[in-house]
């Protein structure tokens, strides 16, 4: 038997004959009864992911068989192994090596030995080890645990004869070289050249007719050249270059040429010449004495001679050329004139293109640029100076294909080290893009060429962070090859905000950052392509509004505008204005002189007659009353109410959850202090037609006069407090408008919550707290119909109060806390029920039915019809599922789309957006009109997979619908006719909706397959 629990019950699928199913079907109707109230849809949902900024910093590519091998970070996971499919573009993580953001690989290297990777890691237990992988996670494991009471520091891998060469340290002899055929027993000490716990410090292995060579220290002849044919016993010194002193460097590069390897040693510390050697100790020579005095060098090769750089007394280090003989052995030019080195010590960049070799070099008048030789000094010179003047173009990986160098440089301070190519000509050299190459924080990008095309780590300057590239030199095919690590959030609205995108014409407007910016205005229409950032008030990555610190209803809607507050650099926080288009986001108009700031944090946007009427500082007369039509010449000083610096309007949007005004009669009704008393005026937008339409006398130091609540039919509706409490206000009251009728509704002795009111059904609403929780309240107006809709609430506050569809909505709940109940009301005692309870929040009206987050579901987003309920289930099409469908927060409905803000590990908190269509009707499980339910048959039922449906009566089958036991749409079938024939053999047995359309109703069954 299979059991599942879903909402609290636990439902079982088993396998029974026709003959015993009987028994079962009383408890199938009541799960079904259960499952009406409590049933779930689905919507599809898009991912708009803004920021995409994160770095997954791939390294150490490799490539096998059209993958990439690399180790990335995704925010999820530390550092570990991943592959990237070039011909699907799809990365994948191999393994979770080290569990968690520890990460198990660091500085590992990847060398392929046939088709087995190998690397060094960390499990979190075993210390870094050498490690292997066929690309799978099951084989992807530990080899060895080489050193037991440490990490055994795997350095110098190779690949040799279908091994793999490699030095380690197993905690007692140091580190050495050993060897490996990918199997623990296979992986052992090669020889321990330095005997005991030291180090022989084994380098630049290579491998050369056959035989790897490496230099070492045995403690008796210092760092001289070894040779090993795989095996303990052919593992030797090959010559003593030097009695006392190291023959040899740690770090040189062994040049191969001409079926010998060319390197410098000495003879004692501080001279070095250029030998040669054909891998046996008679054939190692001196080619050439040029009293170097240091032996490192560097260089590459050609068809008939190679290059190196040399550092010698007099000429600094600088270019060299050599054919393998004496006197074809020679500096080319000394570039830098006099000591001064025209290579540099960190110059390792040599690269071959059409038989010449291009490197970098400083002349003392151009910097370190892109130079190339032919081997002789005339054809040895400067391709480009990338950076103008003395300054250096900072190349970094110069690399060829054969066709073209690719390397990374800089043109200018104020780019950053891009993507370049050069064919070896000055007009030739060119940047590909701008793209930001050397964000990685001192590691080493590289250029991996597969198919003609080269892959490199860089940063998008725009969205993306260090990732992974790829290009074949020309610039419409230089893109982003995949985004492994973009978990950063767009945080598109603040912490304690409840709305904060808003609908304008067939768009909305909101702020978010993508990662490049701060906190700006965005546009969308509900599609990844049709959301774009409006403007960048704020250059690079300053924000123009703090998105955890400013109230809700950022935007106000006057005349086909959107208004809002934002901080400019010029001129501090001013009125800003957009029509959903980059060319018209602009400030409306620098009230306050300078970067002073004229719009507060404790802002008052109203909107009146298609104009915005706001509270504004222009450091002269004080927070007064402005409006604009959105242009600077039609901005202006409404009316100095509070004569002087005084501060006439002192209220702003939503403080305390009240209003402040409201728009009756044609006329604009607001509280201001003119510096006598705070009073209710009103306006008719002109100077002249400001005035004083209801003043209160004060009862006390507590009571801050009359203040607008709401009005309907003529009625203004304001609060007082009469017996100047320190509870807020107690009283409320009605006016025409003038001082001369007022009415007093009501005085209550406990708080009012006039915070939440609204007008319904022509009708003023709000709530009163006693002794015994809260209690619904309206009125029409009038003493005698202002009465309790319902009271014993038994909570301390109201949360929220909003008119969806037939039905006023209201939740109650406790200071600090989610909302506990949700209730409905049609504005009778019995068309007063609760719908929901617990943790409740962010409702918003989506086509007649409340959507709201249910936070004992786990934040699911659900819907009523003020009857019934439904969870939704969310389907992301182009992300991560979310994680048990969970919804941090609603934020609008527009234009048939709602839009809501989730958090998954892949992508961080972005916005999303989903069509309403899919949301089923909540009672497309209940209703049906009378008898219809009769007049379908389902049969037969039980099925085994094939079944016919049919209609009785002339009714018209429009389409079916058959859901799982989740609510989730399994399949739709159009009919259009009286019956037809369905094969659901493929469905796993169980239980299944089947949800019919016809002529007259909806109607839904159920089927059994078995």
């Amino acid at each position: 038997m299979n059991c599942k629990k879903f909402y609290n019950l636990l439902y079982c699928k088993t396998y029974i004959s026709i003959n015993v199913m009987k028994k079962y079907y009383c408890f199938l109707i009541v799960a079904i009864t259960i499952f009406t109230n409590l049933s779930s849809q689905t919507i599809d949902a898009t991912l708009i992911e803004l920021n995409s900024v994160d770095d997954s910093s791939p390294r150490y590519m490799v490539e096998k068989n059209n993958k990439l091998y690399f180790s990335a970070k995704d925010n999820i996971h530390g550092r570990e192994l991943w592959s990237l499919d070039l011909a699907s573009k799809e990365a994948f993580l191999i393994k979770d090596i080290n569990p968690g953001y520890n990460g198990g690989l660091q500085f590992s290297n990847h060398v392929f030995v046939n088709d087995i990777l190998f690397f060094s890691a960390s499990d979190g237990v075993n210390g870094y080890e050498l490690w292997r992988s066929d690309g799978t996670e099951s084989g992807t494991y530990m080899v060895k645990d080489i050193n037991i009471s440490g990490s055994s520091s795997i350095e110098n891998m190779i690949s040799y004869n279908g091994n793999l060469v490699f030095s380690a340290d197993d905690g007692i002899n140091g580190q050495e070289i050993w060897i490996s055929n990918g199997s623990e027993n296979g992986t052992y000490l090669l020889k321990d050249i330095k005997v005991g716990p030291d180090d022989s410090d084994i380098a630049d292995i290579f491998e050369f007719n056959g035989n790897l060579y490496f230099s070492a220290d045995n403690g008796i002849n210092s760092r001289e050249l070894w040779v090993s044919d795989g095996t303990p016993g052919g593992t030797s010194i090959l010559i003593d270059l030097s009695v006392d002193y190291n023959g040899v460097v740690d770090g040189n590069n062994f040049i191969i040429f001409d079926n010998h390897f060319y390197f410098l040693a000495g003879e004692n510390s501080f001279e070095y010449h250029l030998w040669k050697s054909d891998g046996t100790a008679a054939g190692t020579s001196i080619v050439k004495e040029i009293y170097s005095s240091m032996g490192l060098t560097f260089g590459a090769v050609t068809n008939n001679y190679f290059i190196f750089s040399a550092l010698t007394n007099g000429i600094g280090r600088e270019i060299w050329v050599s054919d393998g003989t004496n006197s074809g052995t020679q500096l080319i030019k000394d570039i830098f004139p006099g000591f001064p080195s025209g290579i540099n010590l960190q110059n390792r960049q040599f690269a071959i293109l059409n038989n010449k070799v291009y490197f970098l070099a400083n002349d003392g008048v151009n910097g370190n640029e892109l130079w190339v030789t032919d081997g002789t000094s005339n054809g040895t010179q400067i391709v480009k100076d990338i950076f103008p003047g003395s300054h250096t173009s900072g190349i970094v990986n110069l690399t060829s294909n054969g066709q073209y160098l690719i390397f990374a440089a800089q043109e200018n301070y104020n780019s950053p080290t891009s993507l370049w190519k050069s064919d070896g000509t000055m007009a030739g050299t060119i940047e590909i893009i701008q793209i930001d190459l050397n964000k990685d924080y001192g590691y080493t990008m590289q250029f991996l060429e597969v198919n003609d095309k080269f892959y490199f780590q860089g940063a998008d300057k725009t969205l993306n962070g260090i990732e992974i590239w790829e290009t074949n030199g020309i610039p419409e095919n230089t893109a982003l090859t995949v985004d492994i690590n973009h978990r950063r959030s767009s945080n598109p609205i603040p912490a304690y905000s409840d709305r904060f995108i808003t609908p304008l014409n067939d768009k909305s407007v909101m702020f978010a950052k993508d990662g490049l910016h701060g906190a700006e205005p965005f546009s969308t229409n509900g599609t990844v392509n049709g959301t774009f950032l409006l403007k960048d008030i704020m250059p690079n990555d300053d924000s123009s509004i703090d998105l955890n610190q400013i109230p809700d209803f950022n935007f106000k809607k006057a005349g086909g505008k959107l208004f809002f507050r934002a901080l400019d650099p010029l001129y501090g926080y001013e009125l800003f204005m957009t029509d959903g288009t980059s060319a018209n986001t602009s400030i409306v108009k620098n009230i306050a002189p300078g970067a002073e700031s004229s719009i507060v944090e404790s802002f008052l946007f109203i909107e009146y007659n298609d104009d915005l009427y706001f509270k504004a500082n222009d450091q002269v007369h004080g927070g007064e009353l402005w409006r604009t039509d959105g242009t600077e010449t039609g901005t202006f000083m409404l009316k100095d109410i509070y004569l002087g610096p005084g501060h006439g309007i002192e209220n702003a949007n939503y403080r305390d959850g009240l209003n402040y005004h409201t728009v009756m009669n044609g006329l604009l009704y607001f509280n201001a202090d003119d510096g006598v008393e705070n009073a209710i005026w009103k306006t008719d937008g002109t100077e002249s037609g400001t005035v004083k339409a209801i003043s209160i006398p004060s009862s006390g130091n507590n009571d801050n006069g009359p203040v607008v609540l709401n009005s309907s039919n003529g009625k203004l509706y304001f609060a007082t407090n009469p017996n100047n409490t320190s509870y807020g206000y107690f009283s409320l009251n009605v006016s025409d408008g003038t001082q001369s009728n007022i009415t007093t509704l009501g005085t209550w002795l406990s708080p009012v919550h006039f915070e939440y009111n609204i007008i319904y059904n022509n009708e003023f609403y709000f709530m009163v707290r006693d002794g015994f929780g809260l209690g619904l309240m309206k009125t029409d107006g009038t003493v005698n119909g202002t009465v309790m809709v319902k009271g014993g609430m038994e909570r301390s506050y109201v949360k929220y109060m909003g008119i969806c569809g037939p039905y006023l909505y209201f939740s109650v709940g406790e200071y600090n806390e989610f909302d506990s109940e949700l209730w409905r009301t049609d504005g009778t005692a019995d068309g007063t029920i609760r719908i929901a309870e617990n943790e409740l929040r962010n409702y918003t009206c989506i086509e007649n039915k409340l959507a709201y987050l249910d936070g004992v579901y786990g934040d699911n987003l659900w819907i009523t019809d003020g009857t019934n309920k439904n969870s939704v289930a969310i389907n992301v099409l182009n992300g991560e599922q979310l994680d048990n469908n969970y919804v941090r927060k609603i934020e609008s409905y527009s234009h048939n789309k709602i839009y809501f803000i989730s958090p998954t590990l892949a992508s961080g908190e972005e916005l999303y957006v989903a069509g309403v269509s899919e949301i089923l009707n909540v009672n497309d499980y209940n209703t049906q009109t009378a008898n219809s339910e009769d007049k379908i048959i389902i049969y037969p039922n039980p099925t085994k997979g094939f079944f016919t449906i049919t209609s009785e009566e002339n009714l018209i089958l429009y389409n079916l619908e058959i859901l799982d036991f989740s609510g989730k749409n399994i399949l739709r079938k159009d009919i259009g006719s009286k019956s037809a024939n369905f094969d659901i053999s493929n469905l796993s047995k169980g239980l299944y909706i089947v949800k019919i359309k016809t002529t007259e109703s909806v109607i839904t069954k159920k089927i059994i397959l078995n």
